[in-house]
């Protein structure tokens, strides 16, 4: 995704510049696309339940218990 394009169309064909920004277009589609997976709501839904299986939720019950005391 580091793929660097030269702004001088230089001796490239029309066909060759039109591929490169549809490249290009592509990863910023993909850039994006992964941004906003990572900060959606259920994304951090998932991330939170995952949590609570790998650790049977005992860490949650534990903290809650202690923060009313």
């Amino acid at each position: 995704m580091s793929t660097r394009y030269s702004t001088d169309p230089g001796s490239k064909s029309p066909q060759d510049v039109q591929r490169e920004v549809q490249r290009s277009r592509g990863e910023v589609e993909e850039t994006l696309e992964a941004i906003k997976e990572r900060l959606s709501t259920w994304h951090a839904f998932e991330q939170v339940v995952d949590y609570m299986r790998s650790s049977n939720g005992s860490d949650l019950v534990s903290s809650v218990g202690t923060m009313g005391r």
